[in-house]
């Protein structure tokens, strides 16, 4: 009886290791595809920060993006926490939410494939005023069964700059969409706190 159940033990942890290893193996192609459709559609270069850079940097970026998927419902960033991430949706839809008066959201706007959106996670802070910009200025969930995204972290887009794959003239673009965001930011709110956007 004790080898029998031995005997079934060691089955069951073997099935497991295969449905893992056949996970991993899925999970791999889906990063592959995802990585594919964003460079045939040039979809990394509808940031702003990143218009124009050539393939090679191009390449290097995706290559650090991590993928990752969402069940419909599930809150792929929140508003107020801190911006970390930049991202591309590969597929499926998100809605964005704000929150409004008391404990009320909006229904503020959508997101589809192919969209951007976290570029301030990648901003460079250079001062106390553009703090602000670091923290998500909406809630971002998934609507569709699935949503596949590619992340860049700004640890990792950091680094990426320490290695001279992201150049001077992104750093400088950055600069501009975040000097133009704070103009805008500080055109709405005349008191000049600083406020998420």
């Amino acid at each position: 009886r004790l080898m029998i159940s031995f005997s079934n033990s060691e089955r069951l942890l073997e099935e497991q290791q295969a449905r893992r290893r056949e996970r991993s193996s899925i999970n791999v192609q889906h990063r592959v595809a995802a990585r594919r459709k964003i460079r045939q559609t040039k979809a990394l270069t509808k940031a702003a920060v990143f218009a124009g850079i050539d393939e090679v940097a191009t390449e290097k970026v995706l290559s650090v993006m991590k993928y990752e998927r969402y069940p419909e419902g599930a809150v792929i960033c929140e508003e107020g926490a801190d911006a970390d991430k930049f991202f591309i949706i590969v597929t499926g839809r998100c809605k964005v939410v704000v929150r409004g008066k008391g404990t009320s959201s909006m229904h503020v706007g959508d997101l589809k494939a192919l969209d951007v959106m976290g570029e301030n996670a990648l901003v460079v802070v250079e001062d106390d005023a553009d703090r602000g910009s670091r923290v998500r200025s909406a809630t971002i969930i998934a609507v569709s069964d699935i949503v596949q995204t590619l992340e860049l972290s700004r640890s990792e887009f950091e680094r990426l700059v320490e290695l001279g794959v992201i150049g001077e003239e992104v750093l400088l673009r950055m600069r501009a969409v975040q000097k133009d965001r704070r103009e805008k930011r500080e055109a709405l709110i005349p008191s000049g706190k600083p406020h998420a956007h």
